[in-house]
């Protein structure tokens, strides 16, 4: 079962990154987490703790989470698992997206906004005659 859901607040704490080699695959893997703390409704008067996982190297180095960070946005998939041989149930919340607030959002290309200037343009000063004769 997967869940994805945005939460606001912050980073409280780095925990210690783990990692070694997969045994199906021989590769490396990485993963770091980290506690973070929200505010589940307005007027709540101690935060919530998560504890949330970013896997992989590049994406650790990607969201360069650091703590105390604050009005961080965290994109979230909540997925639940059950081990088959003990009967237990484990739920992870793996980072896929971070925000942070005040950040700039990417620009337009000017190609993408060329054809409508260009539209414009051709629109002043012409006189248009769409009458077949």
């Amino acid at each position: 079962m997967e869940q994805i859901i945005k939460l606001t607040g912050r980073i409280a704490e780095v925990l210690p990154a783990s990692g070694g080699v997969s045994q199906r695959t021989g590769n490396p893997w990485m993963s770091q987490s980290y506690i973070f703390e929200y505010f589940m409704w307005s007027g709540q008067q101690n935060p919530t703790k998560l504890c949330v996982k970013v896997f992989g190297e590049d994406n650790i180095k990607r969201h360069n989470l650091k703590a105390l960070e604050e009005n961080v946005t965290l994109t979230l998939r909540l997925e639940s698992t059950k081990n088959q041989e003990t009967e237990r149930w484990f739920t992870e919340a793996r980072v896929t997206n971070v925000e942070r607030a005040g950040a700039q959002q990417p620009a337009q290309p000017q190609q993408a906004q060329a054809p409508q200037q260009q539209q414009q343009q051709q629109g002043v000063g012409e006189k248009t005659d769409d009458l077949p004769f």
